[in-house]
């Protein structure tokens, strides 16, 4: 039963960590487009 539990955190804390990773790398890509474009 622990391990089950276990497996759900880990499944929670990589849906988080992507979904930062996600934000991130759109706060890259627009910073990026704007430094380019000025």
């Amino acid at each position: 039963m622990e391990s089950d539990l276990a497996a759900g955190l880990s499944k929670k804390k990589v849906r988080v960590l992507t979904i930062l990773l996600d934000e991130l790398a759109r706060k890259i890509e627009l910073n990026s487009s704007f430094e380019s474009d000025g």
